[in-house]
């Protein structure tokens, strides 16, 4: 993609495909591998100062689609907001409105994708998601509650996890079984609710994490934070973890192609 700006936010990445949101320009769906991107169709819903919106992305496995999920919270002077949910299909290029979303008030607006599901965790401590083949919503239970506990969704290797701020690490190991979240690991150096666990990187107890804006590797066994394995970012909103494909996200019978500048 040609590089306009560099405000942007990371909605999703599955299949070697991202969906990114640049602001004040929109919505696509790229491929870096073979350096193809899609713009996707405006949402056409309008949105002013003070109201705010939250994306997910992820694969519906059943119908071969990838669809980006939009929330859109309107501010109409008083709480809870009016909340809008549009779901947009890369095989119709197209958004249609959904009903059946229950939870206004969002923890935060990164959406986490795993199984064909979109999860968020609300302010509540409530994990909420919605199953992309189905579109319908529904609740995930887990094992965190806890008044003063601040917990972060997110995924670690390709199952669902949640960072707390007492630095444990649970992480969701048979989807759909509420008895296989499983506490594996406890962090306990550096600012904790600055980190973020990706994924183990070996069988020596290597973890992949974001610390603030870097990326890093921690030693499980010696509470310590390799320096020399640091790469630098110059913003940082969230992380997602990318694997390489040779998915299209032009469909066929689209005419012409964008490919993005070196």
């Amino acid at each position: 993609m040609k590089n306009t700006t560099s405000c942007f936010w990371t909605v999703g990445s599955v299949n070697g495909l991202i969906c990114l949101e640049v602001v004040y320009i929109g919505l696509f769906i790229w491929n870096p591998t073979i350096r193809k991107y899609k713009t996707l169709a405006d949402h056409g819903t309008e949105l002013n100062d003070d109201d705010t919106c939250s994306y997910g992305f992820g694969y519906d496995e059943v119908h071969d689609d990838y669809k980006v999920v939009g929330l859109f919270f309107i501010d109409n002077g008083d709480y809870p907001y009016d909340v809008t949910v549009k779901i947009y299909s890369l095989k119709s290029d197209s958004w249609r409105q959904i009903d059946g979303f229950q939870s206004a008030d969002l923890a935060s607006d990164f959406a986490k994708s795993v199984y064909g599901k979109i999860h968020w965790m609300t302010s509540e401590g409530e994990i909420i998601f919605i199953d992309l083949v189905d579109e319908k919503w529904t609740t995930l239970n887990h094992p965190c509650y806890g008044e003063d506990l601040r917990l972060k969704l997110g995924v670690f290797g390709s199952d669902l996890s949640i960072f707390t701020s007492s630095a444990e690490l649970w992480v969701l190991k048979e989807y759909g079984v509420e008895e296989s979240w499983e506490n594996i690991l406890t962090i306990k150096t550096h600012d904790i609710y600055d980190i973020r666990p990706l994924f183990i990187k070996s069988n020596k107890g290597e973890i992949l994490l974001m610390l603030g804006s870097t990326v890093r590797i921690y030693h499980l066994e010696d509470d310590f934070v390799s320096p020399n394995k640091t790469v630098g970012l110059t913003t940082y909103s969230d992380s997602e973890i990318y694997i390489e494909s040779l998915v299209c996200p032009i469909l066929q019978n689209e005419p012409g192609t964008q490919v993005t500048q070196s």
